[in-house]
């Protein structure tokens, strides 16, 4: 199951849908929706069943995640408000993986407030900003599946598992990451053991990894959107336009105007006389 569950996030491409805040006020029968529906009960508790039989007991500030399709229902034992958030995925759930999951009241803050944040942006946006979105719904779909304990279950603390969640982390934090120690605190080995396995396991440094993380989402904003090259390095995480420009050569072989430029189709020659 868990290697069901890694695959499908590494090759799916998710996208942010909708978001909105309502009242729960009791019972609500059995439903479904297509996309991934993450339900972050900010007041209120209850308990909910799915069309597998499942049943999941939430409390208030608890969050329990929708497989897509699947049809649930909703009892409200305390009434109160739910934040729900939409995900789209071009990928089907894998079968064998459970259709809904429990997280308990996330610890962080900043969890919460990035699904109070989803919840609040509007319908209809630019194409840089949503992918921007997609990008965010992404990482909110990851973290919550690792606070599931379905994701990297840390009982396994394995030298190759301690990688895989630096390289998740990166993943997810790319832009606020200012230094490698960072990392490695975060998931709780030492910097020099982190250095050592990450280089053994996927043949670069964890900076490099960052670096490339970093330029493989300016290039979906340079291929996707007209934002400037300003806009783009803050997005990604670089200190200013001129590094950004830098590094992306570096990695990539070519300035960040000449990938856009690459990318623009090509006028056909007049043949007319």
């Amino acid at each position: 199951m868990q290697s069901a569950l890694t695959d499908y996030l590494r090759t799916a491409r998710f996208t942010f849908e909708r978001g909105w805040r309502h009242a729960a006020p009791g019972f609500c029968a059995f439903h479904r929706h297509q996309p991934f529906e993450v339900v972050y009960h900010v007041v209120g508790s209850g308990k909910t069943t799915d069309a597998r039989g499942k049943t999941i007991a939430f409390e208030e500030d608890g969050v329990v995640m929708y497989a897509p399709g699947v049809t649930h229902n909703q009892d409200m034992t305390v009434p109160g408000e739910d934040i729900c958030i939409h995900i789209g995925s071009d990928l089907p759930w894998p079968e064998e993986l459970d259709s809904s999951l429990y997280v308990p009241p996330p610890e962080e803050t900043r969890l919460k407030a990035e699904l109070i944040a989803l919840a609040g942006l509007p319908s209809n946006m630019a194409p840089a900003q949503q992918l921007a979105c997609d990008h965010r719904a992404a990482a909110l779909l990851i973290e919550l599946l690792h606070a599931a304990d379905v994701l990297e279950p840390c009982h396994e603390a394995t030298p190759e598992r301690y990688v895989a969640a630096a390289r998740d982390y990166i993943r997810v934090h790319f832009r606020d990451i200012h230094d490698v120690p960072e990392v490695a605190t975060a998931v709780g080995i030492g910097y020099d053991h982190l250095r050592h396995c990450f280089r053994k396991a996927y043949g670069m440094s964890v900076k490099q990894w960052h670096t490339q993380v970093r330029i493989e989402r300016a290039q979906d904003l340079l291929l996707h959107s007209n934002l400037p090259l300003k806009a783009i390095a803050d997005l990604c995480g670089f200190e200013n336009a001129r590094y950004f420009s830098t590094c992306f050569r570096r990695v990539t072989g070519q300035t960040p105007g000449g990938c856009r430029a690459a990318a623009v189709p090509k006028s056909p020659p007049n043949t007319e006389h």
